[in-house]
């Protein structure tokens, strides 16, 4: 009885914890004014909690059946539908902090996970 109820508290413990990882990320890309990404995602509070923005952001971008997103600015949330061909058009950036971007810079994530 006692292994099955430790069995069953670790089961429960992996999956809480596998639903709040974060989606693979695919790095930190440039932005311009003519974005990368065209489709902003606004929410309520998407960049009050960085962390919380990134899982926002992602379950936005797979409702919508998109494949990648990015965080930018420390919760601004950019995808569009073709956005998986598009985020490195203007190279990679080095000012992506804490996996929420930068100014002019995104935390590029895939939806697959």
């Amino acid at each position: 009885m006692r292994v099955t109820t430790v069995l069953l508290a670790v089961a429960m413990v992996l999956v809480v914890a596998s639903a709040y990882q974060h989606p693979p990320t695919l790095g930190c890309w440039r932005d311009r004014a003519n974005r990368a990404m065209p489709r902003r995602i606004r929410g309520n509070d998407l960049s009050h909690f960085p962390g919380d923005a990134i899982m926002k952001c992602n379950s936005a971008t797979k409702e919508r059946g998109w494949k990648v997103f990015g965080v930018q600015y420390g919760g601004q949330c950019w995808t569009g539908p073709l956005a998986h061909k598009h985020y490195k058009v203007y190279g990679r950036a080095s000012n992506c902090r804490h996996g929420t971007g930068g100014g002019w810079a995104n935390s590029v994530y895939s939806t697959r996970g």
